[in-house]
């Protein structure tokens, strides 16, 4: 569609669309004097959680018989020092190797297996023998920082459904957004003062420590990954529960798109970003693009900002600490060979980004954000939206990549609307007035459908094939 915005032309069928706007990088200009980076004036305290469990049951696929199991609702809070209150984020994990065993290899246990939950183990000699990977400490840095501006930050385990999703057709989104759900409430009941004591852990109840100091009027969600698609979804599962919460802004980071998600096409959507990092080995065809498309011009999402933000050099894994492998086509030993000049791993051309250097472009976009969008800090907008400047911080010393092609922004502001879009029937060739529309001087033309999905063959009914929307260029 046509909308009224800035940037280089991306010529169609014979109609006009704006390209992704260059993100400059450059020192900040006192529009943008709030480095994102910074630590705030605020101590922080860490708390680790464990508050019963929730009980699922997912129907079957052609993977799978139906599955009832049980997720430990428990996790990491991460909140300052003070009196508060402090408006609440929800950080969400996705998919990863859940136990490391004896011989140092990182698993995922069969739904069926004894050590689902992966207890820590230690050997006679007290040397470790099993370890529960943390999969929701792997956020930390970004909670850290955020808490010490004033904000309660807690990070969800997931790690049951990580062994379980493949029973549920849309691939554990649904499962995660209730853990969401039930993440929100149990703050809720700890800023009551009745939240869940844990008998003989003292350390690991939350009791009164947060006792009248949470905002929950005031709700973030970041979701990685699969909980990236989650946190999208929450907002559908939100508007169907009896308690309810009022979410300002979502992240969704490298996510999957298994259920075309999009915040405004079934509820009224909220501020909603998706980082798409442009080395990602994982969701390697940009799945999250999708999600984009659909968001920025879903008609009751209108009145919110929408943003997509494609990083050079980042990879899937990095934005979280616990994830320290290569992901996906750049693990050593992936059985796909890829030849990519700049993400391939030691490739002479390479512009990947160090594990450090991608938290940075983290802690800067996602930081902004949540500030901007919960908090109310309007001055970060000059880090987030079109031609937006990247604090120095946020730029990888010595850069893989120049500072001003860091991060490609394309940015929705609330009230923008397609002025004409192609049609549903014909869509290369009738636009959805009817009228005719022309290509000239194309090599190819073809209609990408963002509604597809990615899905997997065994997970979802068949359909016929349909394009697929690529990644960002």
């Amino acid at each position: 569609g046509v909308m009224v915005r800035r940037g280089r032309p991306l010529r169609r069928a014979g109609w006009v669309v704006p390209a992704l706007l260059a993100c400059a990088c450059a020192a900040p200009s006192p529009a943008a004097a709030i480095d994102p980076l910074a630590p705030g004036p605020d101590g922080v305290r860490t708390v680790e959680y464990a508050a019963g469990s929730l009980r699922f049951s997912l129907p079957g696929t052609r993977l799978a018989g139906p599955i009832t199991f049980e997720q430990p609702l428990e996790g990491s809070i991460t909140y300052p020092e003070g009196p508060g209150p402090w408006k609440v984020l929800l950080f969400l994990h996705g998919n990863h190797s859940t136990c490391i065993v004896g011989d140092g290899a990182f698993v995922i246990p069969e739904p069926t297996s004894p050590d689902l939950l992966c207890p820590d183990v230690e050997g006679p000699g007290g040397e470790q023998i099993q370890t529960r990977v943390r999969n929701y400490a792997g956020y930390g840095y970004l909670a850290a920082v955020l808490a010490s501006h004033g904000y309660a930050v807690v990070s969800p385990s997931a790690n049951v459904i990580n062994s379980t999703q493949a029973a549920s057709p849309d691939i554990g989104a649904t499962p995660r957004a209730e853990i969401i759900g039930a993440t929100l409430d149990l703050l809720l009941r700890w800023n009551n003062g009745t939240g869940p004591v844990v008998p003989g852990r003292p350390e690991r109840t939350v009791a009164t420590k947060l006792t009248g100091r949470l905002e929950l009027e005031h709700v973030g969600l970041m979701g990685h990954s699969r909980g990236g698609e989650a946190v999208t979804r929450f907002l559908e599962v939100n508007a169907t529960r009896k308690q309810r919460y009022n979410v300002d802004g979502v992240v969704a980071v490298g996510p999957t798109d298994a259920a075309n998600q999009a915040p405004g096409e079934r509820t009224r959507g909220t501020n909603w970003a998706v980082l798409l990092p442009a080395c990602d080995g994982d969701a390697i065809d940009g799945q999250g693009g999708n999600a984009f498309e659909r968001a920025k011009d879903a008609p009751r999402g209108r009145t919110f900002a929408k943003f997509q933000w494609v990083v050079e050099g980042a990879n899937h894994d990095w934005y979280n600490t616990v994830w320290t492998q290569e992901d996906g086509l750049w693990a050593p030993g992936s059985p796909v060979r890829v030849n990519d000049s700049a993400c391939s791993p030691g490739s002479p051309a390479s512009v990947r980004l160090s594990p450090d250097g991608q938290r940075r472009t983290g802690l800067a976009l996602i930081g902004a954000f949540m500030r901007r969008y919960v908090g109310g800090e309007r001055r970060l907008d000059a880090v987030l939206q079109d031609r937006a400047q990247l604090p120095r911080s946020a730029c990888s010393a010595p850069a893989a990549v120049p500072c001003r092609a860091l991060v490609r922004t394309s940015y929705v502001a609330p009230g923008r609307r397609v002025v004409i879009a192609p049609g549903k029937q014909g869509p290369t060739s009738r636009n959805a007035l009817g009228g005719r529309l022309r290509a000239q001087g194309l090599a190819q033309l073809g209609w990408c459908d963002p509604d597809r999905g990615f899905g997997l063959a065994a997970l979802e009914p068949q359909r016929p094939p349909v394009r697929r929307c690529p990644g960002p260029q």
